[in-house]
C-alpha cells in the first residue's frame, strides 16, 4: 500500500506540473523548401515545382491562402556535359477556393531523356539556398514471350502480360486499353477504353478493379472484364454496327529507383500483414525535401479476334 501511495503521489505531482506549464504541439517554425520533378521519356516537355513550407496561426494548414510557390529560382538540369535551364510560367487556376493566383510551374522544352541517362538537377533560390538531386532513367524492359497476343485466348478464363527488367527492384504501373471508332451521323471519332483486371461484387453492385503500382512483373486479366469493357462502349446504343474495334495495347510505366523507393516507403512491405504505424517522408533532395525522379513508358500490342468483336455486333478493324 505504501508503494502504491508513493507511486500515485509521484504521478499526481507530475500531472499538476504539466498542467501549470503551457503545452503546445507546435514546434518552432523553420522554413523548408520542396522540389518536385518527375522526368518522362514519352514527352519533350518537362515540368517541376518549387514550394516553401508555411506557418499558420492555428493548426489548420488549409488556412493559408498565400501560394507557397517560389518563383525566379536558378533551375538547371545536367545531362552529361549539356546544361538546360528551366523557366517559370503559369496557367489559369480553375479552383480558386484556396488560392486566387494562377498555377505556377517551371518548364523545359525540347528535352526528352532516354533510358539509362544520368540526369542531375541544381536549384539556387533567391536567398542563396541550394537544392541538389539526381536520377538515372530506367532501363527498358522486355515483354515476355508468354504474354497473350490474341484476345481473348481460347480455353482460358484469363490472359496475361509479362515482362523482365535488368533492375533488381522496380515498381511498375500497367494499363490495358483497346481502341475503337464510333460513327455518329457523318462524324467518326477515334476513342479508347481502359480495361479493368476484374470485377468484384460490393453489395448489389459490381465494381471494376484496376492495376495498382507494384513490383510484380506480370499482370493477369479476366476474360469477363474484357467482355464487360467491350459491352460498355455501346451501352444504350442499339446501333452496334457504328462501332469498329481495333487492337489492344498494354501501356507499362517503369519507375526509376527514386520513384520506386518513394512508393515503397508509403506502401511498406508488399504483403497483406504489414501495418505502418509511422509513415516515413521519403525525399532524395539534398538541402530540402521532395523528389526528383523519372519513369519510362513502354507498350505491348495485342490483337482482338474478329469473331469475338462481331459477337457484340461491332465491326472489326482487322484486315484479312
Amino acid at each position: 500500500m505504501k508503494k502504491l501511495l508513493i507511486t500515485t503521489g509521484i504521478f499526481l505531482s507530475l500531472l499538476f506540473v504539466s498542467c501549470e506549464e503551457d503545452f503546445s504541439p507546435r514546434s518552432e517554425f523553420k522554413e523548408r523548401y520542396i522540389l518536385n520533378c518527375i522526368l518522362r521519356t514519352d514527352t519533350a516537355f518537362q515540368t517541376a515545382t518549387i514550394l516553401r513550407s508555411y506557418n499558420v496561426p492555428g493548426y489548420d494548414g488549409y488556412a493559408n491562402t498565400d501560394d507557397p510557390f517560389i518563383t525566379a529560382a536558378d533551375f538547371r538540369i545536367w545531362q552529361g556535359d549539356n546544361v538546360y535551364k528551366l523557366r517559370d510560367s503559369s496557367i489559369q487556376r480553375s479552383d480558386t477556393s484556396r488560392y486566387n493566383t494562377p498555377i505556377k510551374f517551371y518548364y523545359l522544352k525540347n528535352f526528352q531523356p532516354a533510358s539509362n541517362d544520368s540526369i542531375a538537377v541544381r536549384v539556387v533560390l533567391n536567398n542563396g539556398k541550394k537544392l541538389f538531386a539526381s536520377t538515372r532513367i530506367p532501363s527498358e524492359i522486355k515483354f515476355g514471350l508468354d504474354s497473350d497476343k490474341s484476345l481473348p485466348p481460347e480455353n482460358k478464363s484469363t490472359f496475361i502480360f509479362t515482362w523482365q527488367s535488368e533492375e533488381l527492384f522496380t515498381y511498375y504501373l500497367p494499363r490495358l486499353r483497346f481502341f475503337y471508332e464510333k460513327k455518329t451521323d457523318s462524324t467518326t471519332t477515334l476513342m479508347s477504353k481502359v480495361v479493368p483486371i476484374k470485377f468484384v461484387q460490393n453489395g448489389n453492385q459490381w465494381e471494376p478493379v484496376y492495376p495498382i503500382i507494384s513490383s510484380n512483373n506480370k499482370i493477369i486479366y479476366q476474360n469477363s472484364a474484357l467482355d464487360s469493357a467491350m459491352a460498355e462502349i455501346s451501352k444504350g446504343d442499339p446501333n452496334k454496327n457504328n462501332y469498329k474495334i481495333f487492337g489492344a495495347n498494354l501501356e507499362l510505366l517503369v519507375f526509376d529507383r527514386n520513384l520506386t523507393n518513394y512508393y515503397s516507403s508509403i506502401n511498406g512491405f508488399l504483403d497483406d500483414f504489414t501495418i505502418i504505424l509511422n509513415e516515413p517522408d521519403y525525399s532524395n533532395i539534398e538541402g530540402g525535401f521532395g523528389i526528383f525522379a523519372s519513369y519510362i513508358k513502354q507498350n505491348s500490342g495485342a490483337l482482338i479476334k474478329k469473331e469475338y468483336v462481331e459477337s457484340f455486333g461491332y465491326k472489326s478493324g482487322l484486315t484479312n
